[in-house]
């Protein structure tokens, strides 16, 4: 994460995301939960479900996605992240 903030930086306009976090794992403050939430992951921090993650609140910044290694979830966040980048051109958000 580190390397992360040093290539593409943090602004109030654009910072960093953890697609697949938890409260005991996450690097930085902004991530989503592989699992749905406010469940107790929301208590601490995390945005809600990956996958429900709501094309408005999508954010310009850099998005690290480490999923669980499972084909069906692989495959799963592969198509979710090809929708969200279609969204992210369609409005102009900067995206990595």
């Amino acid at each position: 994460f580190d390397c992360f903030t040093k290539w593409f930086g943090t602004s109030p306009h654009s910072s960093g995301t953890e697609c697949f976090a938890s409260p005991f794992n996450a690097n930085i403050t902004h991530y989503y939960s592989a699992f749905p939430s406010p469940d107790i992951d929301g208590f601490f921090g995390s945005q809600g479900d990956f996958f429900r993650l709501d094309a408005k609140t999508l954010r310009p910044g850099w998005y690290e996605a480490n999923p669980p290694f499972s084909p069906g979830v692989i495959l799963k966040m592969a198509k979710r992240l090809m929708e969200l980048l279609d969204i992210a051109r369609e409005r102009d958000i900067d995206v990595t």
